[in-house]
């Protein structure tokens, strides 16, 4: 007879410690599932109330009549986070001056629908969407053109569209500002100037304001070539005359007249220096199968010309940014049009152009800036005399011109510029460089 071996007493023998932990794990499992529960609930409902927040947020800033940039600065923190850092990135990505000429743009496009001009809005916004759509961005041209078509029904909410994503850029919050500023009302200005009475304002210009004067004087002069100590003496100048005649004025509205008068005299002498460089051509043009004497092409003959290797690449760049001026929108239509602008508004001359066909492009180009030079001269004038860019509650005189209570800048504007800007090329003409054989041309 075989022995059995020891019995195994924990075969189907019932283990209540097994028990106990399997309950436990299932309370757990339990309170658990109701933790995650009740924080998906607590997301779900701190959610809401921040979309209630943002659309609470929305609804103040639309139907707020007067919006500061405060303003606008808390709208923009409603905007999606992933289109904030794609407009950022594309920002960041653009070299600085392709930077500047984006802030600009948004400035010029801010003045004029802060101005209540939708058409000329409407133009800028427009010629940017077509741009922008060749480059292949038409995401970006068709939010450009809706602002433009919402121009022309309300300048007001093409504006609160426009600005929050401005503001969400590196340096828009500070354009915003300037262009802000000088929209300011009548009675905040009087109201300066009665502070000013008492607690000694009226110095024309701060250290902050001076500096950035002179960091503007060194970025101007390098980037058209232009001599930096006489464009300081000629902004001075004009500086000088305004504080004569104009009344104490706040600093954000003094720096906006400040920033016009630095813009329309380096655009004065950039107009001078193109209408040089077209006289000097002009000697070339029988020499060589292209007219450009010692030189082999257009870009070895500008560089000769001004002593700077990157002269051709800097002009057009400043081509570009002249001809998406305002001062360029307000041309006249039609075949009035001057006719070296004419030529100049088809394009920056290619690498095969002869000397004669460059030289009629300069005078164009030289126009084109004393046009510049004319519009920034009105608006250094206009926010001098009325304290912002709205319509003057009284008749007003800017630059020699009477202007009645109750007119637009632009209306303004659009009479003055040919006349101002003739003028302009006239004085370069004179002035010791033989520019008179070019006059009335």
């Amino acid at each position: 007879m075989t022995m059995a071996g020891p019995f195994d007493y924990t075969i189907q023998t019932f283990d209540p410690s097994a028990k106990f932990l399997t309950g436990v794990d299932q309370s757990f499992a339990l309170q658990e599932a109701q933790r995650q529960r009740m924080a998906a609930e607590a997301q779900a409902r701190a959610e809401a109330e921040r979309q209630a927040q943002v659309q609470q947020v929305q609804r103040d800033f639309f139907a707020n009549k007067n919006p500061s940039v405060m303003d606008v600065i808390k709208f923009s923190t409603t905007l999606p986070p992933e289109m904030v850092k794609s407009l950022n990135d594309q920002f960041s990505s653009l070299p600085k001056e392709a930077q500047s000429q984006e802030l600009r743009f948004g400035g010029q496009v801010m003045s004029a629908l802060m101005g209540g001009d939708g058409k000329v809005a409407k133009d800028v916004l427009f010629e940017r969407a077509a741009a922008e759509r060749n480059s292949g961005n038409e995401e970006k041209a068709k939010y450009l053109e809706l602002i433009g078509q919402s121009a022309e029904i309300s300048t007001e909410r093409a504006g609160k569209m426009l600005a929050p994503v401005v503001a969400v850029i590196p340096g828009g919050k500070e354009m915003l500002e300037a262009a802000y500023a000088a929209q300011k009302a009548p009675f905040e200005m009087q109201k300066a100037k009665g502070e000013a009475a008492t607690a000694g304002y009226g110095v024309r210009k701060t250290q902050a304001d001076i500096a950035n004067i002179e960091s503007q004087i060194a970025e101007r002069a390098a980037r058209i070539g232009i001599d930096a100590d006489r464009l300081q003496s000629e902004y001075q100048a004009k500086a000088d005359e305004l504080a004569q005649k104009g009344a104490n004025l706040p600093e954000s509205s003094q720096k906006v007249v400040n920033e016009a008068a630095m813009a329309s005299t380096s655009a004065s002498q950039s107009a001078g220096q193109m209408l040089s460089l077209a006289d000097n051509l002009e000697k070339l043009a029988k020499q060589g199968s292209t007219g450009y004497g010692a030189a082999s092409s257009m870009a070895e003959w500008w560089a000769r010309s001004t002593g700077n290797q990157d002269a051709l690449s800097m002009a057009r760049g400043e081509y570009e940014r002249v001809r998406n001026s305002a001062a360029l929108k307000m041309l006249p239509p039609g075949p009035a049009t001057d006719k070296d602008i004419a030529l100049a508004m088809k394009g920056f001359p290619p690498e095969t152009a002869d000397a004669k066909y460059l030289a009629q492009f300069l005078r164009g180009m030289a126009k084109m800036s004393a046009r510049e030079a004319a519009y920034e001269n009105a608006r250094s004038e206009w926010v001098n005399e009325v304290g912002f860019m709205g319509k003057p509650k009284r008749d007003i005189e800017v630059d020699g011109v009477k202007v009645a209570a109750g007119t637009t800048f632009p209306s303004f504007a659009s009479k003055y510029l040919d006349t101002k800007a003739k003028s302009i090329v006239s004085d370069r003409m004179i002035s010791g460089r033989g520019y008179m054989k070019h006059a009335g041309q």
